[in-house]
């Protein structure tokens, strides 16, 4: 069965779908005069309510925006104490519980991780812990794209400690205060890369599995390792893709429950971005495809994968143009079914000089198509960078 659903995959379809789809925006919501990055978006369906963490580069702080969903801020809050790096924040049950965690600037090295959360809908913080007071940080400590909390309220973070190239995780139960021993994941991460590592989850047999994708430090080639046990212990990596040529991963997603759909993203020499994937919890990985065009360089710290219900996967991805140095959102949408992806080249609204982007989806209970974005833009030459919500409702193409 898995051979057949790779041989279908290998005919990709590239199509312009221009079906009804309505625009809510782009809507400035924020300004600043300092560089702003979209950090993360995360779409609250029982309060309606997007949640939308920003990062202030030159000022070091992170920002947390609640957004209807015609555009108006409910309220904005900066996160307690200062963040060097860039933080990341997903949001559990009705909205009320929100979590976050970040490189915080303690008062005796920049290189501990802060987690602090809140039960009021981000109104409010709690003062950041750190949560890897045992682990030897002489190198610096890089905090992944990776923030995760399953169905059962379990919270994990994963980072990389620079001088061993190594990449850890830690977790906290539930309704529990304190976090796991920091285990290791792989010792052979790149530190040089924007995005080190990739994780996502799904179940199998009754158990959590965790997926890892990293670009290693000898090669630059993609790995992949997954755990059955919590992040306790974890499979011998294993090269994924055909491509040496890696330059940075880009997201990884797969579909929550008992599915076997794993996807993951990446740059390539060349400048294009690239998508393969596994249908049976990455034991074999599909050839890559390319889903942007040849003569852009795409931003890929900028760039949102997402699952849409049982059958969509869209992205969006900040690209520059390689000979004008324009930039722009390019968003793509596939069909998953039977086995076979379509994509379809979707329209974004027009924003002029976006520098990041940031997603999520949902499906109504009639099969729309609900995605929720935030794309940051410089404006006035520099001096100014705003961001801009927008909402795309559509049905999915026939």
């Amino acid at each position: 069965m898995a051979n057949r659903h790779i041989a279908l995959a290998l005919s990709l379809t590239i199509l312009f779908f221009a079906a009804s789809a309505t625009w809510t925006g782009p809507k400035r919501i924020l300004t600043l005069p300092n560089y702003a990055f979209v950090e993360a978006v995360y779409y609250d369906a029982a309060s309606d309510v997007t949640h939308i963490a920003v990062y202030e580069e030159k000022m070091l702080k992170a920002r947390h925006l609640a957004v209807s969903s015609d555009g108006t801020v409910l309220y904005s809050t900066l996160f307690p104490g200062e963040c060097p790096l860039s933080p990341k924040i997903v949001i559990h049950g009705s909205g009320k519980r929100l979590f976050m965690a970040l490189s915080y600037t303690f008062p005796d090295s920049f290189s501990k991780v802060g987690f602090t959360e809140s039960s009021d809908g981000g109104k409010t913080w709690t003062e950041p812990t750190n949560i890897i007071s045992n682990v030897e940080t002489e190198g610096g400590i890089y905090l992944e794209d990776m923030l995760y909390m399953t169905e059962t309220g379990r919270v994990f973070v994963f980072f990389t400690e620079y001088k061993e190239h190594q990449l850890m995780v830690t977790s906290r139960p539930n309704n529990s205060i304190a976090f796991s021993t920091v285990r290791i994941v792989a010792m052979d991460i790149d530190p040089e890369y924007p995005r080190h590592a990739q994780a996502s989850y799904n179940s199998w047999v009754g158990k959590l599995m965790l997926h890892v994708v990293y670009v290693d430090n000898d090669n630059d080639e993609l790995k992949y390792t997954k755990s059955l046990d919590m992040g306790v212990t974890w499979k011998p990596a294993k090269k994924i893709v055909d491509d040496d040529d890696i330059l940075h991963i880009m997201n990884m997603v797969s579909q929550p429950g008992l599915s076997p759909e794993i996807y993951v993203s990446y740059d390539k020499v060349g400048y294009r971005a690239m998508l393969t994937r596994s249908l049976d919890y990455g034991v074999t990985f599909e050839s890559s495809r390319k889903f942007t065009k040849d003569y852009v360089f795409t931003k890929s710290e900028s760039s949102s994968l997402l699952l849409c219900g049982n059958n969509a996967l869209a992205s969006l991805v900040v690209t520059r143009n390689s000979y004008n140095e324009d930039t722009l959102v390019e968003y793509a949408l596939w069909t998953r079914q039977q086995g076979e992806l379509k994509q379809y080249n979707r329209a974004y609204p027009a924003t002029k000089r976006p520098v990041s982007v940031g997603a999520d989806c949902t499906v109504d209970a009639n099969g729309g198509l609900n995605m929720f974005t935030a794309v940051s833009v410089e404006e006035n030459a520099g001096k100014e960078y705003s961001i801009y919500f927008a909402k795309e409702a559509s049905r999915f193409p026939e």
